[in-house]
């Protein structure tokens, strides 16, 4: 009599978790199906559309997991969106920047070939048209080193240099320019060794930049300062104008290779703040716009110091 209702009890329970089991597995198959049917609309749709459950359903953890992919893939999407119309204005800007100056050049040699000017007249326009023929040559130099840098075409040889040293080597270099501009320099560059990494070429070239972007667009102010100190940690270096400042509504985009100013657009836009910014950031250092007035303009390099 024991083993019988022992005998129909296990049974009972057998069947009951039998029961219990193939509703799970219902109910389970119903939600992946939702789950499907769901997932072949969001395939066909151009738009997101996140995916909903009840809380508690065994497919709340999928759903999760699948909204996670969703939110990565329209992140995703939206980047590869704006690095596409980036690139369409890029190509926009490049193609005004060749163009304005090889139409002028075109037209002053036009000039002089159907006999429009004669005499003195007739070299200055050989002379204009030879100056934006190296404008133009230093606009397709910066485009192919801005290309070089993206594909990480450029081998960085990154060594241990004495800043001082270095600064002064730059210093010495622009300082015939400087006085062919009657420019007024002052250079304050730190006289005790103080040590970075960074590969020198590079260093050179971002300091070049910043010179140029001085002497094209604040060359009213007729001034140019260069300074270094150590800030914790850190060297800072600073290259400072006194031309006037740059626009407001300019100078949260100057780094930025797709924005050019007007004014910039007038006198050799170019992309040397871009590839100052970019070789800056990939050497470990920061670039920024320290101070912006009427009365002075500061750009500031921060790099590591090391022993």
């Amino acid at each position: 009599m024991i083993y019988d209702v022992l005998y129909i009890l296990c049974a009972g329970i057998l069947l009951l978790s039998f029961l219990i089991l193939m509703f799970k597995y219902i109910r389970l198959r119903r939600e992946i199906r939702e789950l499907e049917h769901k997932m072949e609309y969001l395939i066909t749709d151009s738009s997101i559309h996140y995916l909903y459950t009840k809380e508690g359903r065994d497919t709340e953890t999928l759903t999760y997991q699948i909204n996670q992919l969703l939110n990565r893939y329209q992140n995703e999407k939206i980047a590869l969106s704006r690095e596409q119309t980036a690139r369409k204005q890029l190509i926009s800007n490049i193609s005004h920047d060749l163009k304005t100056p090889l139409a002028g050049i075109i037209g002053y040699l036009e000039a002089i070939e159907n006999n429009l000017v004669k005499g003195e007249e007739q070299s200055e326009y050989l002379g204009i048209a030879l100056h934006k023929s190296y404008d133009l040559k230093q606009r397709i130099s910066e485009l192919f080193e801005l290309v070089r840098i993206d594909a990480d075409e450029i081998q960085f040889q990154i060594e241990k240099v004495e800043i001082g040293e270095l600064l002064r080597l730059i210093a010495i270099e622009f300082s015939p320019r400087l006085e062919e501009e009657s420019f007024e320099y002052d250079f304050n560059i730190l006289e005790q060794p103080h040590y970075m990494k960074v590969d020198v070429k590079a260093f050179i070239r971002m300091i070049q930049n910043l010179v140029d972007n001085v002497l094209e667009h604040a060359n009213c102010g007729k001034y140019l300062g260069i300074s270094s100190n150590i800030v914790n940690d850190t060297i800072v270096i600073d290259i400072i104008d006194h031309g006037g400042g740059i626009a407001k509504k300019d100078s949260k985009y100057i780094f930025d290779r797709l924005y050019q100013a007007d004014e910039a657009r007038s006198n050799h836009g170019g992309l040397g703040l871009a590839i100052t910014y970019e070789l800056v950031n990939r050497m470990g250092g920061s670039i920024s716009l320290y101070e912006n007035t009427k009365e002075k303009t500061v750009f500031r390099l921060i790099f590591p110091k090391v022993l």
